[in-house]
This record gives structure tokens, C-alpha cells and sequence, in this order.
């Protein structure tokens, strides 16, 4: 587990800021998004492709590696959920699905699905620190 508070993505703002500047910032979330699911399934024993691998193949194989990065993408997701208590219905056939047919909603469940994780994280994470932070408290003195 890494030490850093990872931040949850707002769709809307992903939506609304890709548009806005033509793409750009959604190539940040895109390697932001990357970035945050290696740190959120850390241990599972798979690494997943950077994000450059996947933007170099995806227009290499025009979008096919893309589809293959969201089905297993969507899979390692699903299985690490249940290490942070949650149960996410998307799996990667079911995100795949929506790639090819309705992408923004595909979108949406992927983003969705990481802050449900993001949130637990950062509550563990949280509570590491405090315990932390009691064992080299010093013990307490009592004043007769």
C-alpha cells in the first residue's frame, strides 16, 4: 500500500474538461487513472500496462488494444474490490460491452467503480496513520 491519498475523479469534470480542451486533459486522466489502479490493486500479483503502452498500442491496433486493456482492466478491478469490501457488478465484459456500444457510460462506471475503492483506500489509509501515530505516542502520565 502506498502512502499517498489518491483523489477521486469527478465524471462530469472528465466529460466537460476533455471537451473543453480538446482531449488534453483526458490523456492527464487517462495516465492519472493508470497511475491509481496499480496503487489501488498493489499485491494482486499483475501489473497493468502504463499508460503509454496503452495509447501507443491502442492507435498501433486502431482502438483494438484499448477494447483488451478495458476487459482486463475491468476484471483486475472487479477482483481487487473484494479486497476493500466492495462489490462492484462491472466486470470486463460487461465494460467491453459498453465501450463498443455506449463508451460515456462505460466511462462512467469505470470512474464510478475506482472512487468506491479510492474512498476505502483512503480510509485505511487514514487509519494506518492514526495507528501509527499511537504507537510511538508516549505513554501517558498520572498526576496524584
Amino acid at each position: 500500500m502506498s502512502n499517498q491519498k489518491l483523489y477521486e475523479k469527478s465524471f462530469a469534470k472528465v466529460l466537460i474538461l476533455g471537451i473543453l480542451t480538446f482531449y488534453i486533459y483526458s490523456l492527464w486522466f487517462s495516465y492519472a487513472y493508470h497511475r491509481d489502479t496499480d496503487i489501488l490493486c498493489a499485491g494482486d500479483g499483475k501489473e497493468g500496462p502504463s499508460f503509454f503502452k496503452v495509447w501507443l498500442f491502442s492507435m498501433l491496433t486502431f482502438g483494438i488494444y484499448y477494447y483488451i486493456w478495458t476487459y482486463n482492466n475491468g476484471n483486475r478491478v472487479q477482483d481487487n474490490a473484494e479486497r476493500y469490501g466492495i462489490k462492484i457488478r462491472e466486470d470486463g465484459t460487461i465494460l467491453l460491452i459498453w465501450t463498443i456500444v455506449f463508451p460515456i457510460l462505460a466511462l462512467y462506471f469505470m470512474i464510478n467503480n475506482h472512487n468506491e475503492m479510492i474512498k476505502v483506500y483512503n480510509a485505511r489509509l487514514d487509519d494506518n496513520e492514526y495507528d501509527e501515530l499511537v504507537a510511538y505516542a508516549p505513554p501517558p502520565v498520572y498526576i496524584k
